[in-house]
């Protein structure tokens, strides 16, 4: 699932962890002839971009109506076979707590790929302790969707076929192309079922177990905590040929 903002970035963070705290000063402008007064403009969103290695972790904070910051994090997760994955996720995590107060206010779980959701899994026990209140998922992820349910089936259907084909392309002695769709399904974890783990635990910590399962369509989706900020659904499609399509 992918989003559209109109909001502003900042510079990416230099350290694999930022340590400098997420709600940031606004810049003030400088004195001049016509306006000898320094003026603070109002506070931007702040976009934090975890470095863990490769892989998706964002958390960007808003200012909202009420003045307090709304916290908004878009997946956790780093490919697999990062060196020390497991401690890299667990500090992201951490930092994560210290900068939203323990309280995320939008989680968004993009896609089932590792690289995007191990954090969940890997750092499961410091999420535990984090409140979630809303939860954002692609429509592919309902089980109430026919569509959705027909290719979650084709891709473990495939997945379970890849993870055998490694082996007796290895047993072959055909080690190259092995390594090579070994990488192919590297982005669905170490083993059958990881990412949809991964997901399982994300979807039970919403609000009710009931996450919004989001659609592409002509309408931004609108929180009344967040006036002025719309939020463009851009995928996947919601048709069977398109989403297949390479």
């Amino acid at each position: 699932m992918a989003t559209k903002k109109t909001a502003a970035k900042k510079p990416a963070a230099n350290k694999t962890v930022s340590q400098q705290p997420v709600a940031t000063q606004p810049a003030v402008d400088a004195p001049s002839s016509t306006n000898p007064t320094p003026v603070a403009p109002a506070q931007r969103v702040s976009v934090r971009m975890y470095r863990q290695g490769l892989g998706d972790c964002f958390l960007i904070t808003f200012p909202n109506a009420s003045g307090k910051s709304f916290h908004m994090l878009i997946d956790c997760g780093v490919v697999l076979g990062t060196p020390d994955s497991k401690t890299r996720m667990a500090a992201v995590v951490r930092d994560i707590a210290s900068a939203t107060g323990n309280q995320i206010d939008l989680l968004v779980a993009t896609h089932e790929h590792w690289d995007h959701v191990s954090g969940f899994i890997q750092a499961q026990d410091l999420f535990d302790k984090l409140t979630i209140q809303q939860l954002w998922v692609a429509w592919t992820e309902d089980p109430t969707d026919a569509l959705a349910n027909k290719l979650r089936a084709e891709r473990r259907t495939a997945e379970k076929a890849l993870r055998m084909a490694v082996n007796h392309l290895a047993m072959a002695g055909d080690t190259d192309t092995a390594q090579r769709v070994s990488s192919l399904v590297g982005f669905f974890g170490a083993a059958s079922g990881s990412t949809d783990d991964a997901l399982n635990y994300v979807k039970k910590r919403a609000p009710g177990g009931k996450p919004r399962y989001c659609q592409p369509s002509g309408s931004p989706i609108v929180l009344e905590e967040l006036r002025g900020v719309r939020f463009w659904v851009l995928g996947p499609p919601k048709d069977e040929k398109l989403i297949k399509k390479s």
